[in-house]
C-alpha cells in the first residue's frame, strides 16, 4: 500500500515517511503500515483483509476479513501471523 503524508500547515508532501514515525494519530483504520504488519495471516500479509479499525485507546485493531470474520488484535501489531481473538458471523466478506 501506498501512504502519502502532507504537511497541512505548509500545504507541502512529506518525502521520508520517517519524518512521522513518532506522530500519534487521532485513528489508524489502514490495512497495510508498519503497526498492522501482523493482521494478516503469516507469510500471505494483509491479503483479504477488507477493513481495519484501531480502538480510541490505541492497545487493539479489528479487521474484517473476506472469510467475514471479525478479529481483533494487539495494537500496535507488527508480528507477522499474530495472535488473535476470533470471531465469526453468518455473512460473507466484511466491509467498512
Amino acid at each position: 500500500g501506498l501512504h502519502i503524508f502532507w504537511d497541512v500547515e505548509s500545504t507541502k508532501e512529506i518525502m521520508v515517511a520517517a519524518e512521522v514515525r513518532d506522530v500519534e494519530w487521532a485513528s489508524f483504520t489502514a490495512t497495510q503500515g508498519w503497526p498492522a504488519q501482523g493482521i494478516g495471516p503469516k507469510f500471505q500479509g494483509a491479503t483479504g483483509i477488507n477493513t481495519s479499525s484501531r480502538s480510541s485507546f490505541g492497545d487493539s485493531i479489528a479487521t474484517g476479513d473476506d472469510w467475514g470474520v471479525v478479529k481483533l488484535f494487539r495494537y500496535p501489531c507488527i508480528t507477522p501471523g499474530a495472535r488473535c481473538k476470533r470471531y465469526g458471523g453468518h455473512s460473507s466478506r466484511v466491509g467498512k
